[in-house]
């Protein structure tokens, strides 16, 4: 992110253009740090995370929990949460199951869209199915008629490439010279990527 560890911003990040963030995957291990370090970043003054409702910790409880995890220490986590949102849905559902109010905020308002989420499981192919695939195909949904979204992030594995023994991969030829997916998890990250790319002239 272009922040030293004391905390002040390196030259480049001191031109950060965006202000709202929407981040998915945030109580995750990926997007819970990607969290932590975008609270460092002055110019943002909010970031919208997607968030299951739990059966036992609330959504805000559960940022909370990840929060620490990522080194927020309690006192300091009033302060953090002052620039965060807690947007209820799943990725499984239409729309994200969405509030209708909590779309039009994102549609309106959104100039940074970062999208962690991901199952990561090599045995479960329907939670892989649902998340890296379905989930995919409804974020471009809920993306439909953005007006202010200047950049979409997400985040893929250099193992799309799947199995392909003595090559050196690039990036480029990772999907278009795909080997054989041992597991679900690789399989349908590259399906969810290959998603995108079909439809990357109509994204920022």
């Amino acid at each position: 992110m272009g922040v030293t560890p004391s905390g002040e911003m390196g030259g480049s990040m001191a031109r950060w253009p965006y202000r709202r963030v929407f981040l998915t995957g945030a109580t995750g291990l990926i997007g819970g740090q990607l969290l932590h370090d975008l609270l460092k970043v002055p110019q943002i003054e909010v970031i919208t995370c997607l968030v299951r409702p739990g059966n036992v910790k609330n959504p805000e409880e559960r940022l909370k929990s990840r929060l620490k995890r990522t080194g927020i220490e309690a006192e300091a986590l009033p302060e953090a949460m002052s620039r965060v949102r807690c947007a209820p849905g799943e990725m499984t559902r239409e729309l994200w199951g969405l509030s209708p109010e909590e779309i039009d905020r994102l549609r309106e308002t959104t100039d940074l869209f970062i999208n962690c989420a991901a199952s990561t499981s090599f045995v479960d192919t329907e939670s892989c199915e649902a998340i890296n695939v379905n989930g995919i195909r409804r974020m471009l949904n809920v993306l439909v008629g953005t007006r202010s979204l200047r950049r979409l992030v997400h985040f893929s594995t250099a193992t799309i490439c799947g199995d392909v023994p003595n090559t050196i991969m690039k990036e480029e030829d990772s999907l278009r010279q795909g080997g054989l997916h041992m597991v679900a998890y690789t399989r349908t990250k590259a399906e969810g990527e290959r998603i995108l790319w079909e439809k990357s002239d109509e994204l920022p």
